[in-house]
Order: structure tokens, then C-alpha cells, then sequence
């Protein structure tokens, strides 16, 4: 993924990359957990936020969880490189993640789901993709014109991600892309689109040709 992301970059670059795809991975597995609670999910997050706030990835007591340790010594790491602003571009970036599991787990913990439109906007900021291409854009000049094609990565890797994860999240009783499609499945068969996992096939194909 590392050499997909930054083909021409060094291996030290691309074990730097390497490695926030693994801590972030990790992350969002904690909150894909069953029976986290908002309190804890918040609890996490706040842990991580404070140790990006520091700068300069000090601000890290020893009885930290091993997550916490490991972001710190990773984000002094990535920042030595940075240009100027970017470390606030980022932490804005990961403020607004950090929001997403939360808004996730309170309406998991509420038993509520969401329409279509706000699943999107919402699971666009839990796949962390956003983050990821902050660190690999880190040394370059800001790029506002690429929000979009930055937007429709997420997308892309969120939706084929809830595709491929949703017979596991239907067992474990978790909201996934799908589910919310199954609500509208006679709409589905009616305009023969055909089953949920096809159309969403289809808005996956569709979000990559725009």
C-alpha cells in the first residue's frame, strides 16, 4: 500500500508510511469492536489528539497504552519534514476523524441508523483515507483543487472495504454500507438494480469514473 501511495519514495519514507497505515488500522479496529462504549472510544481518541496537539510528539506519559506511545514516536518522526502549517492542516484533519467513531459509536450505542446520504458523509471520515494523504502530501506545497479527487479516494476505499467486510459486520451486528442499501432492497428489486451488494458495486465503479 506504501509503494502504491508514493511510488518514487525512499524505503525509509515508505516504512514511515508503512507504518501510520498500520497505527491507523489499529485504531480503527478498537472502535469496530463490539460494546465499546462513546465514554472509552472518547477516552482513545482524546489520548491520540493530545499527543498530535504536543507538536513534537512529547507529550506522552510512560503508563500510556502502547498505541499512544507509538503514535507519539511516529508523529516527531513525520513532522521533522513537514512544511510550515501542515502540522495543523493534519490536526485538523484528525479532529474531525476523531469526531466520526464518536458520532458512530453514540448511534450504535442508541440502536439508530441513518439515511443513505449521511451514512456517505459520515463513513467518508471514519476510514481515515483523509489523514493518510495528508502524511504522504506532508512535504508538498497545499493542493486545495485535490479535494475532490482526495474525497472520491475515501469513498472508493471505504465502500469496497464495507462491500468486502459485510457478511462479517452482518454477523457482529455492525452498521456497514450494505445494511443501510438493504433498508431500500425492494426499491433495489423493483427498478431492477438488483441486490445491495451490486448496487453498491455499481456506486463504487461510478464514484471511480468521476
Amino acid at each position: 500500500m506504501a509503494g502504491w501511495l508514493a511510488p518514487g519514495a525512499d524505503p525509509a519514507e515508505l516504512g514511515l508510511l508503512a507504518q501510520w497505515s498500520a497505527v491507523i488500522a489499529l485504531v480503527d479496529d478498537v472502535f469496530d469492536r463490539h460494546g465499546q462504549s462513546p465514554e472509552r472510544v472518547g477516552t482513545v481518541l482524546d489520548e491520540l489528539l493530545d499527543v498530535l496537539g504536543a507538536g513534537d510528539g512529547n507529550r506522552c506519559p510512560m503508563p500510556a497504552p502502547p498505541t499512544v506511545r507509538v503514535l507519539a514516536e511516529l508523529w516527531e518522526r513525520t513532522t521533522r519534514a513537514a512544511r510550515p502549517g501542515w502540522r495543523q492542516y493534519f490536526l485538523a484533519l484528525y479532529r474531525d476523524f476523531a469526531e466520526a467513531p464518536r458520532t458512530e459509536t453514540r448511534l450504535r450505542a442508541r440502536g439508530a441508523r441513518l439515511g443513505l446520504d449521511d451514512y456517505l458523509a459520515l463513513r467518508r471520515r471514519t476510514v481515515t483515507v483523509l489523514p493518510v494523504l495528508a502524511v504522504v502530501e506532508r512535504t508538498l506545497p497545499p493542493a486545495g483543487e485535490l479535494d475532490g479527487l482526495r474525497d472520491a479516494a475515501a469513498d472508493i476505499i471505504a465502500w469496497t472495504n464495507d462491500l468486502r467486510s459485510a457478511p462479517r459486520e452482518e454477523a457482529e451486528g455492525t452498521e456497514n454500507l450494505v445494511a443501510v442499501l438493504a433498508c431500500g432492497t425492494a426499491g433495489y428489486e423493483a427498478s431492477g438494480t438488483g441486490t445491495p451488494a451490486r448496487g453498491l458495486g455499481r456506486m463504487c465503479r461510478g464514484r471511480a469514473s468521476t
